[in-house]
């Protein structure tokens, strides 16, 4: 887990530190307890499972996209997953 001093985060409000969104890739999905489905092309994980495409990554419920903006970071995956299930998405 990454943890931020208070000197960081007034190092990060000033400028002085540069913080960037961690890329959310295909490695990340099984790390996060999710299975690929080979047969979908799809990584499962109930309630729903996700696909990727040339714009990026989208949750699926049933087979309603639950996101209209492609997800591309890693927090965005996790703020949709808490949104949808009300549950923490723990990295294994």
């Amino acid at each position: 887990m990454l943890c931020l001093s208070l000197v960081d985060l007034i190092s990060i409000d000033a400028g002085k530190l540069k913080v960037y969104p961690v890329d959310l890739v295909n490695d990340w999905m099984p790390r996060f307890g999710f299975s690929y489905n080979a047969a979908f092309n799809h990584f499962a994980l109930t309630p729903g499972y996700v696909l990727h495409n040339d714009k990026g990554w989208f949750f699926y419920k049933n087979t309603i996209p639950m996101n209209g903006h492609p997800i591309l970071y890693v927090h965005q995956f996790q703020n949709l997953f808490y949104f949808l299930t009300g549950e923490e998405l723990v990295v294994k």
